[in-house]
Formats: structure tokens, sequence, C-alpha cells
């Protein structure tokens, strides 16, 4: 008995060997894809603005404006005047620094300030007792002429006089011995002592460098007056000139 080979052939469902059909995604597969799109888009964006900056950026910077010669450059500021021409300032023109203040020393802060002589100044005051009258423009006194000898003057209960001239330590000697006199006789007090008698002495040089030192000299009495004048109107050695005539005529 012969038996017939035949092929095997599976048979197909005929759902299955037509079409395969997918089941739908599920909601937590849509929402992870669409949360990659955005991460994709964003990361997209940033790449492009790394590489070039937006036209917002370079909008916003500032630009100079050149302004024109002509237009000030303030409201506020003045427009330039045709008349009105400015000179440009002189370099000569400088501030100079100021000088300093030297402060003075001690020794010339404590000590009592010099007696004025004839040439520093031109005022004068007038003696109680023998006015004197002076030009300024001049420098001459209304008083005697000066001769090559003076003369000295004494009369009873009034000042001493020595006209003028040439001073000597006899005449010095006479003038002083004639105004104690007087100084007893009226009875003057001491302050007003120089001021009574410095009129007598009619060299018109003593006269003025004692209106110029009236204060000092009358505060310091009527000896210091007579030692002044003996060392600045008499004759350099004059106290060894009388010393010799002293020593010749014992």
């Amino acid at each position: 008995m012969l038996i017939q080979w035949k092929p095997f052939h599976r048979v197909t469902p005929p759902a299955a060997k037509l079409t395969t059909h997918r089941n739908p995604p599920s909601p937590e597969i849509l929402l992870s894809m669409c949360i990659m799109q955005h991460v994709t888009q964003d990361l997209t964006n940033r790449c492009l603005t790394l590489n070039q900056p937006p036209a917002s950026v370079s909008a916003t910077l500032p630009t100079e404006i050149p302004l024109p010669e002509s237009c000030p450059g303030s409201p506020f500021t003045p427009l330039p005047s045709p008349f009105l021409k400015s000179n440009p300032p002189s370099p000569t023109t400088s501030e100079t620094p100021p000088m300093p203040i030297t402060p003075r020393s001690q020794s010339s802060l404590s000590s009592p300030p010099p007696l004025v002589s004839i040439s520093d100044s031109s005022d004068s005051e007038e003696s109680d007792d023998f006015p004197i009258s002076s030009n300024m423009s001049s420098q001459t006194t209304t008083l005697l002429k000066r001769n090559s000898t003076a003369t000295y003057v004494g009369e009873q209960g009034k000042p001493p006089v020595i006209t003028l001239g040439k001073l000597t330590p006899d005449l010095l000697f006479d003038f002083e011995n004639g105004v104690y006199s007087y100084f007893s006789f009226k009875d003057i007090k001491p302050e007003r002592e120089v001021s009574k008698v410095a009129g007598g002495l009619q060299d018109g040089c003593i006269q003025m460098w004692y209106c110029l030192n009236r204060v000092v000299v009358d505060a310091a009495g009527f000896p210091t007056f007579m030692a002044q004048v003996h060392s600045s109107w008499l004759e350099p050695g004059w106290e060894h000139t009388i010393s010799l005539k002293l020593v010749s005529s014992s």
C-alpha cells in the first residue's frame, strides 16, 4: 500500500494573515513624548542664542550722536554772541602762592620798641612850654638859626635855654644845673620834669627826636633824657676830654 506524501501547509487564521492591529499608546507615553519634544526645542533655541545675540539687546545699547559745533551742548548754555570776543587767558596770570608769614621771635616780642630817630618819621608834637612850628616839606624848624657856637641863657624861676649851635659838655653841664634849680623853685612833679625843660634845647634835631619819642622819654625821667642827649649830640670821646681837663686843672 502506497502512502502519498503531501507537503504540510500551516494554516494562518484570517485575522492574523491579513493585517496586524497595534494597540494605541498609553497616556504616560504620550506625555513623555511631549516633554522630550519641548526639551529638544529649548536646547535648540539656547544654542542659537549663544551663537548670535538677539536683535533686542543690540538695539538697547546707547549710541552717541555727535552734536554740531554750532549747537550748544545744553539748553541752559548761552549762545555765543558775535559782538563779544573772549580773550584767551594769559599764561602769565597764574595764581601766585601766598607768601608764608614768618612769626616774630620771642625776643622781639618781649623787647620794648626802640626810640624813633629823626630820619624814621616826619610827625611832630608841640612841647608844653616851648612850642615848635615845623614845615613838613623842607624838614626845617622856625627856631633860632644855627651858629657856630651855642649859648646858654638862664634866669631865676624860668627853664634854662641853650640856643641853636654846636653843643659842648660845658653847655650841657650848665643846662643841667639850671634845670635842677628850676625844679626846686617850682616844685614840679617827676613825671612832668622832662616836658617842662626839653624845649630849652633849641637844636632842631633834638626837638624833633623828643617830639617823636615824647611818651617814652617823659616816662624815663630827666636823668635818662640828659644821658641820651650826651650820647647822641656830643662828639665821641667827650668823657675822656673832660677827664683830661680835670687832671690838668688839679
